[in-house]
C-alpha cells in the first residue's frame, strides 16, 4: 500500500472561506496573474486572516508586532510591502500564497479566480 507523503492543508472552515472572500473581493476586478494574487495575499494579511509562519525571527518580530496590535484596523499598507517583500525569494513566493486560499473559493463556486481567466469575478452565488 502506498503511503501518503503530502496533505492539502487548504483551509475548509466556512468563516475563514467568508473571510478570504471579502479579502478576494478588494481585488475584483483585477486580472489574477502574479501582482493579482500577490494582492489577494496581501489583502488576507493586511485584514489579519493570515500570518505567515515559516519565517525568520527577524520577519517574525515584524509580523508578531503588527498582529499583536489589537485595535482590530487593517495593517499599514508599508507594513504589508514590507512583509510581501519578505516573500520574493522563497520557493512559494506571495503570488503562489494567494492561489492557495482562491483556489478554495473556486472550489465551491463562489469565484471565478483564475490566472487563465482573467480578472477575478465574484460570482452571483457568493453575493447571495
Amino acid at each position: 500500500m502506498a503511503k501518503v507523503w503530502s496533505f492539502n492543508t487548504t483551509v475548509r472552515n466556512p468563516e475563514r472561506m467568508q473571510n478570504f472572500l471579502r479579502a478576494l473581493s478588494e481585488v475584483e476586478g483585477q486580472k489574477f496573474d502574479e501582482e493579482g494574487q500577490k494582492n489577494f495575499f496581501g489583502s488576507i494579511i493586511k485584514k489579519r486572516l493570515y500570518k505567515p509562519e515559516r519565517i525568520t525571527l527577524e520577519d517574525r518580530y515584524l509580523i508578531e508586532a503588527v498582529h499583536e496590535d489589537e485595535t482590530g484596523d487593517d495593517i499599514d499598507d508599508q507594513i504589508i510591502d514590507k512583509i510581501l517583500d519578505k516573500f520574493k525569494d522563497k520557493p512559494v513566493n506571495a503570488s503562489g500564497r494567494g492561489r492557495t486560499p482562491a483556489g478554495i473559493l473556486n472550489r465551491f463556486g463562489l469565484c471565478i479566480a483564475q490566472k487563465s481567466k482573467g480578472e477575478v469575478v465574484i460570482t452571483d452565488l457568493a453575493k447571495e
